[in-house]
């Protein structure tokens, strides 16, 4: 999974290197046990799939599946469940997009700089809204790569890009998007 690639660029070149987009699969929950001296009877562990524009939620949650049926095949004693409420598909709009161009215009005027236009693997409300309302969406968020350290410890933003977040927000919302 982790080879794959989008046809979409990447906003920002992550994992390090890659200019377009790519999937990622992380554990963010383990729990397990009650006490400190007594084994504990299971272990659930809970994930975030960000997957590419171009991949299904099916396609995505048919591969976490397969990927446990082998662990299953090398221990057959292996007791699981797997549990994966819907999220969301994949999404994509082109960067050439009128819509997506009005607000790079917009970011640019807010930030006092221009914003790289691309796309990131999601697992975001985002392409819920673009599949049931049809209608053109962007988003745009405070990453900085390297500094924000998004959904990691220590995650932190600056105030400058707050602000101006703000500021694009209320800019797309007073100007009509062209048609």
């Amino acid at each position: 999974m982790e080879a794959r690639r989008s046809s979409i660029p990447a906003q920002w070149p992550w994992p390090e290197g890659h200019d377009t987009v790519a999937p990622t699969f992380n554990t963010t929950i383990a729990r397990s046990g009650w006490k400190h001296n007594v084994v504990p009877q299971e272990l659930v562990l809970e994930g975030d799939r960000r997957i590419l524009p171009e991949e299904t939620w099916d396609n995505a949650v048919r591969e976490v599946h397969d990927s446990v049926e082998k662990a299953r095949a090398r221990q057959p004693n292996l007791d699981y469940e797997v549990a994966t409420p819907f999220y969301c598909d994949g999404w994509a709009i082109d960067p050439h997009d009128p819509f997506v161009e009005h607000m790079a215009r917009i970011c640019a005027l807010s930030r006092n700089e221009s914003t790289p236009v691309g796309g990131s693997a999601g697992s975001s409300d985002i392409s819920h809204v673009a599949h049931r309302l049809g209608v053109p969406t962007v988003s745009h968020g405070l990453a900085r790569p390297g500094e924000s350290r998004y959904h990691a410890p220590n995650e932190r933003v600056r105030l400058s890009d707050l602000t101006a977040l703000t500021r694009i927000i209320c800019r797309a919302a007073l100007n009509a998007p062209p048609s």
